[in-house]
């Protein structure tokens, strides 16, 4: 975008009348040039990225008004599902909703991203399966899959795609029953309708800290060697920077942030140069309570293998074992210890509920996965139910010595590892009811596998949050 410049020039002549209402009035036009010139700045794109209380997003200013949206059959995609397709047959035969956008010449020099998304969701509870599909095409490319056992709210995210500004950007929303060989009438003749949403957002998504009164311009992103409109978000990567006035500035691979060093100046320019870097950091060396994203896959059902808690609706809602008055207040996979150079993780709250508490350490082998579970075989010696070692190992007290101990931080209280808002089985006949540990041998309660991993397990992504959990490799 070129730079916007408004000249005011006052011309001196002899005027009649009150001199200071005639400075007030020159005042007056010289506020409303300066009010339209910022409105002006604003209401545009631009590329200037400034600060705001101490933290801003790095991103461009862009809106829906810089678009233009054509729908082939309207906003609304529904369909009664028929018979099941054979994947050779989807794009003769899927239900289908097409859709161009177009970027307006006023911005064609500005690269943006939508957001495809649907909203108003309405889904026949049969068709919460994973052979119900919604497939997006862009350009006649496929771009983004997901399954009807992902849709567990009345909106769900499809994907972001970087639009062309010089052509029509093609789309078309795909909706099938994907025939697997078996028997699937159950879901047929079912109903799906939902709206489709679409968002222009920024093309730069990394936020930044500790930003102290400075605006800076990226001129340019590269990523291995090959031109990006956005920072790296999945992987490892070193960060080498060139910036025409000298400013510092640090990027955290984990993180996926950047912060400014002492010294960055206002208005500078700079051009990034990201690398991938093998030389990942042990997940070892990461903080207790640290976000994984683990799956297992050894016998356990749909998201629960992420760690998805028993009864989950929402991050509003994350589920419950034993009464849903007393829900779980975190979920997925967690780092619960480290000894040995091993990591142990933990489920946040409970994958699934059991009557069953003898047999808790064979039910916590459906969470197993050879490819990163100790010895690379499911077996109790690297997969158990939560046991009194490991109450010992999060706390450093004997379990034995808090039995109905009610709200003692030496035996967990506060600790969201051991209290975490639900009721869970041990393995030793001993439950937890969110501010004590119990004698009990009866209830529906939630079970905690604890997995150990291999010792050579190095973190390629995230930051170790929940809604950016460490992404994990084997080196």
């Amino acid at each position: 975008m070129n730079n916007l410049f408004i000249y005011v020039k006052i011309y001196g002549r002899r005027v009649r009348g009150d001199t200071s209402m005639s400075l007030q009035k020159m005042l007056g036009l010289i506020l409303v040039v300066v009010f339209c010139m910022f409105s002006l700045m604003f209401s545009t794109s631009y590329a200037w990225y400034s600060y705001n209380n101490a933290s801003t997003k790095f991103e461009v200013a862009t809106n829906n008004e810089d678009v233009l949206v054509s729908y082939l059959r309207g906003e609304y995609i529904a369909t009664n599902v028929g018979v099941p397709i054979l994947k050779s047959d989807v794009d003769r035969y899927s239900e289908k909703n097409n859709f161009i956008i177009r970027v307006k010449d006023n911005v064609l020099d500005n690269d943006m991203v939508v957001n495809v998304s649907l909203i108003d969701i309405s889904i026949d509870s049969s068709l919460r399966n994973s052979n119900f599909k919604i497939d997006l095409y862009y350009q006649g490319k496929s771009v983004a899959s997901v399954s009807g056992d992902y849709i567990d709210s009345d909106t769900m995210d499809i994907a972001n795609v970087t639009l062309d500004s010089d052509v029509d950007n093609s789309f078309e929303l795909r909706v099938y029953l994907l025939d697997d060989g078996s028997d699937q009438s159950s879901m047929m003749n079912k109903s799906f309708k939902a709206k489709i949403n679409l968002n222009v957002v920024s093309r730069l998504k990394t936020e930044f800290t500790d930003f102290k009164d400075t605006d800076i311009n990226i001129k340019s992103i590269t990523i291995d060697g090959k031109k990006s409109d956005n920072m790296p978000v999945n992987g490892y990567y070193k960060m080498d920077y060139v910036c025409s006035k000298g400013s510092k500035i640090i990027w955290d691979s984990l993180s996926k942030t950047i912060t400014y060093g002492k010294g960055a100046i206002s208005k500078d320019v700079c051009e990034l140069t990201f690398t991938s870097d093998n030389n990942y950091p042990k997940l070892s060396d990461m903080d207790i309570g640290s976000y994984v994203k683990y799956v297992g896959n050894n016998g356990c059902s749909g998201k629960s293998c992420y760690g998805e808690n028993a009864n989950y609706v929402s991050d509003n809602d994350m589920g419950y074992c034993g009464s849903s008055n007393n829900k779980f207040i975190s979920n997925g996979w967690r780092i619960a210890y480290i000894n040995g150079g091993s990591v142990y993780l933990i489920s946040g709250g409970s994958p699934e509920c059991s009557t069953d508490n003898l047999n808790l350490d064979s039910i916590s082998l459906k969470y197993c996965n050879k490819d990163y579970i100790y010895n690379g075989e499911c077996s109790n010696s690297s997969i158990w139910n939560m046991k009194g070692i490991d109450f010992k190992n999060i706390t450093g007290t004997d379990i034995n010595n808090c039995i109905g101990n009610n709200s003692n931080k030496l035996c967990g209280y506060t600790n969201d590892l051991i209290f975490n808002g639900g009721y869970y089985w041990f393995s030793n006949s001993l439950y937890s009811n969110n501010s004590s540990i119990i004698n009990s041998n009866n209830g529906d309660y939630g079970i905690r596998p604890i997995i150990r991993l291999k010792n050579n397990i190095v973190v390629t992504g995230g930051s170790g949050k929940y809604d950016d959990p460490y992404t994990i490799l084997v080196k």
